[in-house]
């Protein structure tokens, strides 16, 4: 046997992605922000940019992400035109 001192083992830790990320709250605020900064022209962009904000800690569904942005637009952050094009608020 060696005479070389051994470290003594830790506990296992848990190294989970989910655990690691800090959560992204699903605030209005923040999502608008974001939304302000990408500036999607279409609702079909600001829908897909929604669930990126999501996808790498808890993913959202399409109608998710759909009923954020009419949260949003009832908010009056935004408006929705008859061709899905979306404007922003500009304060």
């Amino acid at each position: 046997m060696s005479d070389i001192p051994t470290r003594p083992k830790s506990a296992p830790t848990t190294t989970s992605k989910a655990l690691a990320q800090k959560p992204i709250a699903r605030d209005l605020d923040a999502i608008l922000k974001r939304l302000n900064k990408l500036n999607p022209g279409k609702r079909s962009s600001a829908t897909n940019a929604i669930k990126a904000m999501f996808q790498f800690v808890e993913p959202i569904s399409d109608e998710a992400a759909n009923t954020i942005l009419e949260n949003l637009r009832k908010r009056g952050s935004l408006t929705i035109d008859p061709d899905e094009k979306i404007h922003f608020r500009r304060a």
